[in-house]
């Protein structure tokens, strides 16, 4: 998603200027540009976005709504969409509301989607890390 792609290469290149710039502004202007195709042939999205959204399917199907580092543990309510809620924000936020872009978290999104999919999110404290460990050698 063009939108992850951006958030990726700005998130790098706040790091590292130098070396993520340029491919920084060049996943934001492919996720403008994707934004404005979607805007030019509206007519056509919404209807897509209709009969997809009948597609019990895409529901169940996930995507990354916002970059994250994955090598680090994340609560996934925080980052993942399905692929149903997604079309339904593309719908609202870029179609109905005309707006410029996607709001920038699932937090930001006006219309109520599924948040639930996953179990809380809870860090592992010294202690689970250690009954784990007991556990494994124990067996």
């Amino acid at each position: 998603m063009c939108k992850v792609d951006y958030e990726k290469y700005r998130s790098f290149a706040e790091s590292d200027p130098d070396r993520y710039e340029e491919k920084r502004d060049s996943s934001y202007q492919e996720y403008l540009g994707q934004i404005d195709k979607i805007k030019r042939n509206a007519e056509q999205f919404l209807k897509y976005i209709d009969t997809a959204a009948n597609d019990p399917e895409l529901v169940e199907k996930t995507l990354p709504y916002i970059h994250v580092n994955t090598t680090l543990p994340f609560d996934p309510n925080a980052y993942i969409i399905s692929r149903h809620d997604l079309l339904r924000v593309i719908k609202y936020s870029l179609l109905e509301r005309d707006d410029t872009m996607l709001p920038e978290r699932l937090d930001d999104i006006p219309i109520a989607i599924k948040r639930d999919r996953y179990k809380p999110f809870k860090p592992q404290s010294i202690e689970d890390i250690t009954k784990d460990r007991i556990k494994t050698e124990n067996n």
